[in-house]
């Protein structure tokens, strides 16, 4: 079993967010963004605003004993002016492998916050991890999505190891090169 990653996650920022590791505090502030159903076009919905804090809290507490071989980043996007919750960027530490994911509100889309909150994610890892691949899988559905991951270094691949979490049959995956930095 691989050992899990033991660098924590760090507070930063971009031009337009603020991110912070995901806490209890942050929660209310990320209810109204994350449970507007547009945001759950291509993954499956949280159903209320119970299940969206039941979520939360359980990925704040940690993989524990559930994934001893898992690390998990989990971070909380605001605004930078407004202080408005925007959403979540997520990593997910397996071994010398990492998978990466952000989910923002749908108000915040289209304003280049996807990307801004990659880079930064990516950036980090690098730094704490320079020689880990990092994944990203989507929905084939989702070209927005897909075009966020084209920009900013990933490609898409064909050839994936099994032990990507976060695939699901159909799932279109990106593997970060660092050359294209």
């Amino acid at each position: 079993m691989p050992r899990p990653f033991r660098i924590l996650p760090r507070a930063g920022s971009t031009d337009q967010l603020s991110i912070e590791p995901l806490a209890a505090e942050h929660i209310a502030k990320l209810i109204d963004p994350l449970l507007d159903p547009k945001v759950y076009q291509w993954i499956e919905p949280h159903r209320d605003e119970a299940s969206f804090w039941a979520f939360c809290e359980a990925i704040i507490a940690g993989p524990g004993d559930r994934f001893p071989d898992q690390t998990w980043w989990n971070h909380a996007l605001f605004d930078r002016v407004s202080g408005a919750g925007v959403g979540r960027l997520e990593a997910t530490f397996i071994g010398d492998q990492v998978e990466v994911a952000y989910l923002l509100g749908s108000r915040w889309w289209h304003r280049g916050m996807g990307s801004e909150a990659l880079n930064w994610l990516v950036d980090e890892i690098r730094q704490a991890a320079p020689e880990i691949t990092i994944w990203a899988t989507v929905h084939p559905e989702n070209e927005p999505s897909q075009r966020v991951l084209l920009r900013n270094g990933f490609s898409e691949v064909h050839d994936f190891p099994d032990t990507l979490r976060s695939y699901d049959p159909g799932d279109l995956v990106y593997l970060f090169d660092a050359k294209q930095d």
